[in-house]
C-alpha cells in the first residue's frame, strides 16, 4: 500500500531554501539536496511508520548525507502523509518544535 504525500508550503520554502543554501556553497549540492530529500519521501509513501515518533503524532526521519530532519504526520484514514518541515538538525529545537504545536491545533 502506498500513501499520498502532501508537502505543504513551509516545507517546501524550507526544502528550497536549503538546496539553494547547498547550491551556493558548492554548484550540484543543492541538486544532491533535493534527490535526497526525494529519495526520502519515496520511503516514506511505503513505510511511513517506521520513523520515530517525535510529538503528538508526527514523526521524523534523517535525511542522509545532509543534517536535516523531515517531520510529518500520517493521515491513516485518507492514506495521506504531510510534511510539515524540513529543518536543520544543527538548528535550535524550538523552530521545529512551534511549527508542530501549531500544525496539531
Amino acid at each position: 500500500m502506498f500513501y499520498k504525500i502532501l508537502v505543504n508550503t513551509e516545507a517546501r520554502v524550507d526544502v528550497l531554501e536549503a538546496a539553494d543554501w547547498y547550491e551556493q556553497q558548492r554548484i550540484g549540492l543543492g541538486y544532491d539536496f533535493y534527490l535526497n530529500f526525494e529519495d526520502a519521501i519515496e520511503l516514506l509513501k511505503s513505510h511511513p511508520y517506521i520513523f520515530q515518533e517525535v510529538y503528538n503524532n508526527f514523526r521524523r526521519t534523517l535525511m542522509k548525507n545532509f543534517p536535516y530532519a523531515i517531520f510529518y504526520s500520517v493521515d491513516e484514514i485518507e492514506k495521506e502523509v504531510e510534511v510539515v518541515g524540513v529543518f536543520n538538525t544543527h538548528r535550535d529545537p524550538e523552530i521545529w518544535k512551534k511549527r508542530i504545536k501549531l500544525k496539531s491545533k
